[in-house]
C-alpha cells in the first residue's frame, strides 16, 4: 500500500483503505483487505491528476461502509459507490467535471455521511452545490445547497427540537440543513481567515456543538431544544501563534469527557479547557 491521509474503515470482516500512486501515471486506489491476514480482496484504480492540489500524498476521506456498499470520496472528487464484498462500482461522479467543484487548497477531504437513503457529501460545487446529497443506491442527485467555499470538516448529522438536523462547517459559517431537503434551518457565520481551515469534525456534547480551528480558536454553540436554532455560549480566538491562552486544533478533531475538553493545537501542545468556560 503506497501513501495516503485518510484513516482505514474496518467492517464485516474487511478493511478499506485508500493510496495514491505516481509512476507511471498518477492514479488513486481503494483496496478492499480480509481483515485477519491482510490479503488483498479487490482494488480499484482511477487516473487522478492532483494539479494544484497541496499535500500529495494521497485521499483524505475515509471509505464509508453501509449496507452491503462502501463508499470513497477522493482527493480531486472522485466519488464512487461500490458493492463492499466485490468491489463492482455501482455507480461514481466526477464532482469536478459534473458540479464544477472548487478544489480546496489541500484537496477534499471532508468524509461523506449517511443519512437514511441519502448520501451528503461536502465538496464545495458550484451554483449553490457547497453540498449534495445523492441517493445511496443509485447516485441520483436528490438535492444541492449552499454557495459556500467547502472547507475540510465533516458533516455530522444529529437530533435537535425533534427534528433531524445535518451540521455542517463549511469555509464561510456553520449551518444546519434539513437532511432530507437540503433547507436552511439555521446557520452561524464563521468567515474564514487567511484562507478557509475548517478541518476538525464538529463535535456533540448533550445541547452544545463545539468547533475548533486553526486561525480562529476554539467556538462553542448551544442547540436550542424549543426550534432548530443556535446561540453562542464563548468563542476564544487564536490571536497569535504561541498563544498560551486559546485551543486552536488544526487536524484533529477535540473531545469533551465530563467538563474538559481536550484537543492537540497546530503547534503539536496538548490542552485541556473547561467546558463551560
Amino acid at each position: 500500500i503506497s501513501s495516503g491521509y485518510s484513516g482505514p474503515t474496518v467492517a464485516a470482516g474487511r478493511v478499506y483503505v485508500t493510496d495514491r500512486l505516481t509512476d507511471p501515471r498518477e492514479i488513486e486506489r481503494v483496496h478492499c483487505l480480509d481483515w485477519r491476514t491482510g490479503t488483498t480482496l479487490w482494488t480499484h484504480r482511477y487516473d487522478c491528476p492532483y494539479g494544484g492540489i497541496g499535500y500529495q500524498a494521497g485521499p483524505r476521506a475515509s471509505v464509508l461502509v453501509d449496507g452491503g456498499r462502501a463508499y470513497s470520496l477522493g482527493t480531486a472528487g472522485h466519488l464512487f459507490c461500490f458493492d463492499a464484498a466485490t468491489g463492482q462500482v455501482l455507480w461514481s461522479h466526477d464532482l469536478r467535471e459534473a458540479y464544477r467543484a472548487r478544489v480546496p487548497t489541500w484537496g477534499i477531504a471532508a468524509s461523506p455521511v449517511i443519512e437514511d437513503d441519502l448520501l451528503i457529501v461536502h465538496f464545495g460545487g458550484a451554483d449553490h452545490a457547497c453540498i449534495c446529497a445523492f441517493d445511496k443506491a443509485t447516485g441520483e442527485e436528490r438535492w444541492k445547497a449552499l454557495p459556500d467555499d467547502a472547507s475540510y470538516s465533516a458533516p455530522i448529522v444529529i437530533t435537535q427540537a425533534g427534528k433531524r438536523v445535518a451540521v455542517c462547517w463549511t469555509g464561510n459559517r456553520i449551518v444546519g440543513l434539513d437532511p432530507s431537503s437540503g433547507r436552511l434551518l439555521w446557520e452561524y457565520p464563521f468567515p474564514w481567515e487567511k484562507w478557509p481551515i475548517a478541518i476538525a469534525t464538529p463535535v456533540l456534547h448533550r445541547d452544545l456543538l463545539l468547533f475548533s480551528e486553526a486561525h480562529q480558536g476554539t467556538l462553542l454553540l448551544r442547540l436550542s431544544q424549543a426550534e432548530p436554532s443556535v446561540e453562542k455560549v464563548w468563542h476564544h480566538r487564536r490571536e497569535n501563534v504561541g498563544d498560551g491562552k486559546a485551543m486552536h486544533c488544526l487536524i484533529s478533531t477535540p473531545l469533551i469527557d465530563g467538563d474538559q475538553i481536550y484537543g492537540v493545537d497546530s503547534g503539536g501542545v496538548l490542552r485541556c479547557l473547561r467546558l463551560t468556560t
